[in-house]
């Protein structure tokens, strides 16, 4: 019995066929006498299938993009530590070497993954809308904190609400569910308008007829 036609099977032919069963849907190599696998355009590597490698004088057939393997860059090692074979980020060094960028929280320690952000406090921002950094571009955080605190010192009704330390994250919380436009807010603290838009000294200018109160909701 006849053995495979390919180059190093020795599985016994199919009747009628020159291929065995594993190799019965190969093509073979389109030039004369050649016993290869085709691997593209009919050929196979050594006659045309890979592309050759661009490196000059090279050979061999092209494996990462146009190079050999033995032409390919080969990625910077961390130089932090002689036994360390991690890629180099920053400086020469990977991540576990300090090679990384900290995430753009304050006193966050994690390494920053999206946008400058770890994957933790990536997260906790796309999960919820009302945290995001965006929404409060009308005021700075610690515009915000300040106004809510003087808000809160010197508003008589208010006062039963006075916390040990106010949360960001807290109040852009209540300000969605009040359904209060980022873009028109207004901070009304005792008798001065904080925003432009609070036109009166006693009374806010942005009141709704009905609450016939000397202050705005917030």
């Amino acid at each position: 019995m006849l053995a495979c036609v390919f180059n190093g099977c020795s599985n016994p032919a199919l009747a009628e066929s020159t291929k065995c069963a594993f190799h019965k849907f190969r093509d073979q190599c389109r030039v004369a006498g050649c016993t290869n696998q085709a691997y593209a355009r009919r050929s196979c590597a050594r006659h045309g299938g890979k592309r050759p490698c661009a490196h000059r004088g090279c050979q061999g057939n092209a494996r990462t993009g146009n190079l050999c393997m033995r032409h390919v860059p080969q990625k910077r090692l961390c130089q932090a530590a002689p036994d360390c074979s991690r890629a180099a980020r920053i400086g020469g060094r990977c991540v576990a070497h300090g090679g990384g960028r900290l995430c753009a929280v304050d006193g966050c320690s994690s390494f920053s993954r999206v946008r400058g952000l770890c994957q933790r406090h990536h997260v906790s921002t796309t999960a919820d809308p009302t945290t995001a950094t965006d929404d409060l571009d009308v005021l700075s955080h610690l515009q915000l904190d300040d106004a809510l605190e003087a808000f809160l010192a010197n508003d008589d009704r208010r006062r039963h609400h006075r916390a040990e330390s106010f949360d960001i994250d807290v109040v852009a919380a209540v300000l969605a569910q009040d359904a209060i436009e980022v873009d028109a807010l207004h901070v009304h603290v005792g008798e001065v308008g904080l925003l432009e838009g609070c036109g009166n000294q006693n009374a806010c200018a942005m009141q709704a007829p009905s609450q016939g109160s000397g202050h705005c909701n917030l």
